[in-house]
């Protein structure tokens, strides 16, 4: 059983001006590659990205398990 697994996770932030900008939207697969997404420009989405597989935030959608434990369906 992987440690981690990641489906069709997104999350979204709505500027002051109202619009949601997308922070995250992960193309992961069965057997992707995560550490991919801890690199890139500023904004890309990479602190986001930890803070989600942390349980510091909360996705939109999509699913995040580690170790067996969805946490994306765990309370505060």
């Amino acid at each position: 059983m992987p440690l981690l697994t990641i489906t069709n996770l997104q999350k979204a932030y709505v500027s002051p001006e109202g619009p949601r900008h997308p922070s995250l939207h992960s193309p992961f697969r069965d057997g992707g590659r995560y550490a991919d997404c801890v690199q890139g420009k500023c904004g890309a989405g990479k602190t986001t990205f930890l803070n989600l597989i942390a349980g510091i935030l909360q996705a939109d959608s999509g699913r995040i398990v580690v170790a067996g434990e969805e946490i994306t369906t765990l309370s505060e």
